[in-house]
């Protein structure tokens, strides 16, 4: 840092030319960011190479930063590398975390977690809270370390404690499902309004829910309706769902099938699955929506491509019985029942019972029906037991 703030440009030039690094750096930023000089990367990058050549730690993380990025010069990500290493042993905490995740990302370095460890641990001691969240992290998820949901809840507090968001969140969470400390419902909550009142929006979106179910507070739905609003407003979309269902029960808000379809939408656009899910049963239902099974199949397809069974069902229970497209039916309940389920299990029964899209086949008819005997309950149990005795021949199981 330059010591006299009252110097000219000229000045500081005449001293970054003697060798005073303070002031190299600062010219550096100067032609960063076009303080008192003309914007000029090239010039940037000059200076930030004399003063980090010089020892100064902030002036290696710049040039760290410009290797790595590519401004002004030809990205490098192992150059990189070496002047945030170089930055990082100066103990400059931003420098150690960078370092660290390019180590456990094998980028610039050959991965090794137990090093970014050490890095991510030597910010986190000179105070960082941002350090103190990612080593938590590390902890959590075991890398460079044996997991240790103790020392994350350790490392979390101390985060929490400089009022960092994020941290006050994930010890809501620990709190919520008793990890690292023993399950305490009104401390996640009390943590996750914290977190929230911080404009943390994985925070606002537990609040919501605590609201919601009443874990740890009293229910109250305009509670959970304002934060999940807070939340949606930030682009969550499991909020957006949320939404959505509170407007389809007239839950802290009057009852609106725009509003349902708006959220829903919002959700499964950006795919979440649920939501996609239920917009496409909302378009084969044809409930707060027109029906059309185009739409229903477009909706269920992209749950039922990352294998959530339920949305294959309902594909192959469109193709089945309102396309009667054979042969796509057999695809979807074929996926779904070697997942387990008992609905899909019944009809792909009931394909190869009727020589839907397959070659006739009554004893592999007779071996996917007592499979969802064995797997269903209830009515679902007792039509599959029938099938398996011959009984009316079974009947195509629908919703």
């Amino acid at each position: 840092m330059l010591s006299d703030s009252n110097l000219d440009i000229n000045q500081i030039i005449e001293r970054a030319n003697e060798g005073n690094v303070p002031a190299q750096a600062y010219l550096g930023m100067a032609y960063t960011l076009g303080l008192r000089v003309p914007a000029d990367r090239a010039k940037a990058f000059e200076w930030w190479q004399k003063a980090a050549e010089n020892g100064s730690s902030e002036a290696q993380f710049q040039l760290g930063q410009n290797y790595y990025f590519g401004n002004g010069i030809p990205q490098n990500i192992e150059k990189a590398a070496v002047w945030y290493e170089k930055a990082a042993e100066n103990n400059h905490p931003q420098a150690q975390l960078n370092i660290a995740s390019m180590y456990l990302e094998g980028q610039g370095r050959p991965r090794d977690d137990a090093q970014a460890l050490q890095w991510v641990e030597r910010a986190a001691l000179q105070g960082s809270d941002g350090a103190a969240v990612f080593l938590a992290r590390l902890y959590e998820e075991g890398r460079g370390t044996p997991v240790s949901l103790e020392k994350a809840f350790e490392w979390f507090s101390k985060a929490a404690a400089k009022q960092n968001a994020e941290a006050q969140y994930s010890l809501g969470l620990m709190y919520a499902r008793g990890e690292g400390v023993e399950r305490d419902d009104v401390q996640a909550a009390q943590w996750f309004q914290k977190g929230a009142d911080g404009g943390f929006v994985l925070a606002e979106h537990e609040l919501g829910e605590c609201y919601l179910y009443g874990q740890g507070v009293e229910i109250d739905y305009q509670q959970a309706y304002n934060w999940f609003q807070k939340a949606a407003a930030k682009n969550h979309p499991l909020s957006h769902y949320q939404l959505g269902l509170m407007y389809a029960n007239g839950l802290g808000v009057d009852r609106d099938s725009q509003q349902v379809v708006r959220h829903i939408r919002t959700a499964a656009e950006a795919d979440y699955p649920e939501a996609q899910h239920l917009l496409g049963m909302m378009y084969y239902k044809g409930k707060e929506v027109e029906q059309n099974f185009s739409e229903a199949i477009k909706w269920f397809r992209k749950p039922a491509e990352m294998n959530a069974t339920e949305s294959q069902f309902m594909l192959g229970l469109i193709y089945l019985n309102e396309l009667q497209n054979y042969p796509e039916a057999l695809r979807w309940n074929q996926a779904a029942a070697d997942r387990g389920n008992p609905y899909a299990q019944y009809n792909l029964g009931y394909q190869y019972q009727n020589g839907w899209g397959v070659e006739q086949d009554p004893a592999k008819a007779l071996e996917w029906f007592q499979k969802c005997r064995e797997n269903a309950e209830g009515e679902l149990a007792e039509q599959a037991a029938r099938a398996c005795q011959g009984i009316d021949g079974g009947r195509l199981v629908t919703f």
